[in-house]
């Protein structure tokens, strides 16, 4: 990071840490309780902030750009409050106030909604030459910033009814333990793998990302290894691992290309950011097959829907053998969902009976007269009036605990079935049925909204 202007005079406050509270649940999903934002609150409060771009870019990338200006001001202002608030994302976009996600919901930041004129100041105040002339040619631009005194933020900036828009997604500077996540024993084992394929899946926004950091952190802190990730755009630092950037278009700069590279770097655990073509695909397999530990994401609504996304991803031409592969190498699907926990502050408590049916009732195991809680939609002081405390996980996943010679009745039903992976023996299935009941029998999810989740 570069050096801070000289005229920036920050004035730090302490450093405070919000900490979860859990308790044990299953080896999948040991600890939940009620999810406190684990952000570090280090507010900036100074008369010149200094912004520089992370160095590990594509080039024109790392300059350090002070502004002084007051837009500059106000994005600060608004990075900072998105951070404070426990926020993901911060969206900038003309006729709308600037908003920040909060556990999965938009909350205006302000009431003015900002002109066109305001969005194309505050984000062209913080683009480098180069990323301005990229997004006037493209009309788009991806990029990572670090604000001094707030943090890191991944970003992309783009226009839309001929209008500037950005997109702020905040990435903290501590990575957490896989057990503050919510993941357990089951997870914090396969970061002990010597070698296979193991995939984390989910939607945009599912934490993903945050999942395979604190998997770097945990390989790291338990063996001496070589940890090689390739990413677009390096979100977190990793100090323990050799972190390449994705450079699309550029020869030898894409996601294949860069994992072939690393295998000549006697890797022990190649970590790609995201398998978005066929030649990821194959190239990843091939890693894993040559002795690697391959962690990767893609985009899948469920565990077992994950075989059909890489496999629509495979040619034609070499379906069957990339197929075959995939049945010998994968251990492990992890698809992530995150939901919204109810404030412990102010949900109400009713009777089971009264707020869902028969049916209902048996699907999550519950007597007519059990209490559950409820969502208090009118809120409290410590939910800022949402009656929603944060998000918990939620998986849907599959460990194959199979070995070599018995691998090619996944095959088979990848062929055939997909769905009769679940049913071969040596594989193990955690549903989202079974989080969401530990969560209702919890007081963390509301029942209701748990009947929704398991319709999605």
């Amino acid at each position: 990071m570069s050096a801070p202007c000289p005229v920036a005079r920050a004035k730090k406050e302490r450093a405070v840490e919000a900490k979860a509270t859990f308790r044990d649940i299953t080896p999948w999903i040991p600890r939940v309780g009620e999810q406190v934002a684990n952000v570090l609150i280090n507010r900036a409060l100074c008369d010149q902030s200094v912004i520089t771009h992370d160095a590990p870019l594509p080039p024109g990338i790392g300059i350090a750009v002070p502004h002084a200006i007051p837009p500059m001001h106000d994005l600060i202002d608004f990075l900072t409050e998105t951070r404070d608030r426990g926020g993901s994302d911060l969206h900038i976009m003309a006729g709308a106030p600037p908003a920040a996600r909060v556990y999965g919901t938009l909350q205006p930041l302000g009431e003015a909604p900002l002109t066109p004129d305001q969005c194309k100041d505050l984000i062209f105040g913080i683009l480098t030459e180069r990323q301005r002339a990229a997004l006037e040619s493209e009309w788009e631009v991806d990029f990572a910033l670090h604000v001094d005194g707030v943090g890191r933020f991944r970003a992309n900036a783009h226009y839309a009814r001929r209008h500037a828009e950005a997109a702020f997604r905040y990435i903290p500077e501590r990575i957490p333990e896989l057990t503050e996540l919510g993941h357990g024993e089951v997870v914090e084992d396969l970061c002990a793998l010597r070698q296979g394929l193991v995939l984390v899946t989910g939607m945009t926004g599912m934490g993903k990302t945050t999942t395979l950091a604190a998997m770097a952190k945990r390989i790291a802190d338990q063996r001496s290894c070589v940890i090689v990730t390739i990413e677009d755009p390096i979100e977190y630092e990793l100090r323990y691992a050799t972190q390449w950037q994705v450079r699309p278009g550029m020869p030898g700069g894409e996601f294949a290309d860069l994992i072939r590279a690393s295998m000549r770097h006697d890797p022990d655990y190649i970590i790609i950011g995201e398998m978005r073509d066929a030649d990821t695909v194959e190239t990843s397999l091939k890693a894993a097959e040559s002795g690697h530990t391959v962690i990767s994401t893609i985009h899948a609504d469920t565990a077992l829907q994950t075989f059909e996304r890489l496999r629509s991803l495979m040619p034609s031409e070499r379906e069957r053998s990339s197929t075959y592969t995939l049945a010998q190498q994968v251990k492990c699907i992890l698809n992530q969902r995150l939901v919204r926990t109810l404030c412990q502050g102010c949900a109400h408590k009713e009777e089971a009976g009264k707020v869902l049916k028969e049916h209902e009732l048996k699907l999550f195991d519950l007597a007519p007269e059990a209490r559950v809680r409820r969502h208090n939609t009118s809120g409290c002081d410590l939910c800022n009036r949402t009656g929603i405390s944060g998000r918990t996980l939620l998986l849907d996943a599959l460990l194959i605990t199979l070995g070599p010679a018995h691998r090619n009745e996944i095959y088979e039903a990848l062929i055939g079935n997909v769905n009769n992976v679940v049913n071969e023996e040596g594989v193990v299935v955690h549903t989202r049925r079974e989080g969401l009941i530990d969560l209702v029998l919890s007081g963390l999810v509301d029942p209701k909204a748990a009947i929704s989740y398991l319709e999605q």
